[in-house]
């Protein structure tokens, strides 16, 4: 029996003792389909961390808010500049700056595009 072979009939032990394989011999199409549900789950996760992450923006209170108006805005055609109207979703927020030579703190409100007519922009 050769490595790969000796490789291919032995489980990890770390995934025969989760329960994810059982003991003795393992088939590559066993590993895969395993691999399969790890990779679906991970994609889940990192869906679910983006909704997390929208709900988070949506979200106002003192650190942030979230403010969707109407504004005209220039898109480019080709040679030509348009002006049109769009729904744009920002969220706002506050830095606070120490004025070196003055002391004096200075807050500069700051804020991001998250969406553009419904859609989110990043």
């Amino acid at each position: 029996m050769n490595n790969e072979q000796k490789a291919h009939s032995l489980p990890s032990a770390s995934l025969v003792q989760n329960g994810m394989l059982g003991e003795g011999t393992v088939t590559r199409k066993q590993i895969e389909a395993l691999i399969a549900s790890k990779k679906q789950t991970i994609q889940q996760f990192k869906t679910d961390i983006i909704q997390l992450e929208r709900q988070a923006l949506l979200m106002s209170d003192e650190e942030q808010w979230f403010t969707e108006e109407n504004e005209m805005v220039t898109e480019k055609d080709g040679r030509k500049k348009n002006r049109v109207e769009r729904l744009i979703g920002r969220v706002h927020w506050n830095e606070n700056f120490k004025d070196e030579s003055t002391g004096e703190v200075i807050t500069i409100e700051r804020s991001q595009v998250v969406r553009v007519d419904g859609n989110w922009y990043w």
